[in-house]
């Protein structure tokens, strides 16, 4: 089949073959929005994918998104990365993947890659407080955008509802009796974790939930092990835990195996992390679905519609996280004899 050629996206919505070029590859053009919206109805019934070589020279770019993640060996960030990388191909950009291990290389990195011209815009998935990077990137003036990890004040954050989060597994919780119920947290400073941590405090409170202390705890298996150690010497001992990330929890069960501890006999398990491994545990754990692949599309639209000419905002997904309920949560075995007053 013979290519779409952009001759002929301009023929189809009548305009010249200069006009559609600058309604397909520059959005800071003023134009008439009907004369944009045609051109670009055009291109997509056509199937038009423009040159690349051809798109450089004309918009000056390389068409590559650099992303920097924190850990390549976490699932989660393989869902939101191949998101990420289908709707930029869907975009005709490719993805350069930065594993963000050490903050001072990732700097030293992005600078060169920004100075090169070899990345065309950054969304950056591993900004913590104090990060170089962080504060490097406002005085470069090049498109980027912060996701997953908000940066307050910035105006460039692509984030979930992470608190959300805590209100389902608490709400869910606070159904079936639970009335003492603690959280492990996550590596201090992570704008998700405090996110569901404010959220399970707020709820606690809406619920009568006694919260027990949060332990933070790395996004590791051993990190989850020891924090349910740390709960489990807790007296009261509460009657369920909620768990930030999938390899924390499978930590927990380890843990509370070792104890003795049945779940969800004595202890009801809940985990804000959903991967096809969760349901094939025993017990297969009750979970929340986040909207990882979404966060990874919104992302990358928001750092091309930057390098294309759009101003930068704050975007929070539309949609809401979603409980799966599995065999990890049950009553409490022994109901509690009252609940804290609301």
């Amino acid at each position: 089949m013979a290519r779409v050629r952009l001759a002929d996206v301009a023929r189809a919505a009548g305009v010249s073959k200069s006009t559609a070029s600058r309604a397909l590859n520059d959005a800071a053009v003023t134009m008439r929005p009907e004369t944009r919206a045609a051109v670009r109805s055009a291109a997509d019934r056509l199937g038009y994918r423009p040159h690349a070589g051809a798109r450089a020279l004309t918009r000056g770019d390389t068409g590559a998104l650099g992303l920097s993640i924190p850990d390549l060996t976490n699932p989660v960030w393989a869902r939101i990365v191949r998101a990420a990388v289908d709707r930029a191909r869907a975009r005709d950009f490719a993805v350069l993947l930065i594993e963000d291990r050490d903050p001072a290389e990732t700097h030293d990195l992005v600078l060169e890659l920004v100075g090169t011209g070899r990345i065309d815009a950054l969304v950056m998935a591993s900004a913590v407080p104090g990060h170089p990077l962080v504060q490097a990137l406002p005085e470069l003036r090049f498109p980027h955008v912060f996701l997953n990890r908000a940066v307050e004040g910035s105006g460039r954050n692509v984030v979930a509802r992470d608190a959300r989060a805590s209100e389902l597994a608490l709400e869910h919780l606070a159904a079936l009796g639970h009335v003492a119920v603690a959280l492990v947290g996550g590596p201090a400073g992570l704008s998700t974790v405090r996110e569901r941590s404010a959220g399970f405090t707020r709820t606690a409170a809406r619920l009568g939930i006694d919260p027990a202390p949060i332990v933070p705890a790395p996004f590791t298996e051993v990190g989850g092990a020891e924090a349910a150690r740390a709960i489990l010497a807790l007296d009261p001992r509460p009657t369920a835990i909620c768990v930030n990330l999938l390899g924390q929890a499978i930590g927990v069960l380890s843990a509370l195996g070792e104890a003795g501890v049945d779940v969800p006999g004595e202890m009801s398990i809940v985990c804000y992390d959903d991967l096809p491994l969760a349901a094939y545990l025993r017990p297969a754990l009750t979970r929340v679905n986040m909207p990882l692949a979404e966060l990874g599309a919104l992302g990358v639209d928001a750092a091309i519609d930057q390098r294309l000419g759009q101003d930068s905002c704050d975007i929070e997904l539309e949609h809401d996280p979603v409980l799966i309920v599995g065999a990890s949560t049950a009553p409490p075995a022994v109901p509690a004899p009252h609940t804290r007053s609301t």
